[in-house]
């Protein structure tokens, strides 16, 4: 207990060697002290340990609570751009299966604008900015419908041989979501002279 037994007797009247108790009980008493500050600093030490690793639990569990917000948004935001302006006309038509072949209610505005929105998308699903499981599940339909309709496509061809990297995004996505649609050569660019 780090006391030893020399030091604790002391020279006394006659001769003799007596206990000295004093010094003895000071020692003691400095000894248990010593092993209760080291118990009490070990203590401490954990205890920081764990509130340091709760907090870093805390601020991942935080982030992936802002990420799942901030997709969120996104989400809403992109589903209220789908379905106004020009790109409501394609998106109610494809929802209701209506060929845009001879729909007099959509133009070809409405189908670059249609397609544009998913640009957006494609660009906000690469930043991981929308979760890409929901966006999936919220936004996959209308594209598939659409990249099934003769009248998109022929839009998808034109605008391609204008500009070779046009709707890039749109054909991205369709891959990431196994839309079966993949660009027919003849929707590659080949620049016309």
């Amino acid at each position: 207990m780090g006391v030893s037994l020399h030091e604790i007797y002391k020279g006394g009247a006659q001769g003799q060697t007596i206990l000295d108790e004093p010094e003895l009980q000071s020692r003691l008493l400095a000894a248990r002290s010593d092993r209760r500050n080291a118990i009490l600093n070990w203590a401490q030490t954990l205890t920081l340990i764990g509130a340091l690793a709760a907090t870093v639990l805390f601020s991942f569990n935080n982030r992936r609570a802002q990420e799942n917000q901030t997709s969120a948004d996104f989400m809403l935001r992109f589903n209220d751009e789908i379905y106004k302006d020009g790109s409501q006309h394609v998106a109610m038509a494809v929802d209701r299966g209506t060929p845009l072949t001879g729909d007099r209610d959509v133009s070809d505005d409405d189908i670059n604008d249609f397609l544009s929105k998913y640009e957006l998308l494609a660009a906000v699903y690469d930043l991981k900015l929308i979760n890409r499981e929901m966006a999936n599940d919220a936004f996959s339909y209308e594209l598939e419908k659409a990249l099934k309709d003769e009248r998109v496509i022929k839009y998808l061809q034109d605008s391609r041989r204008e500009e070779s990297d046009i709707f890039d995004g749109v054909r991205e996505l369709a891959q990431v979501w196994k839309i079966p649609f993949l660009p027919s050569p003849s929707i590659r660019a080949t620049p016309t002279p």
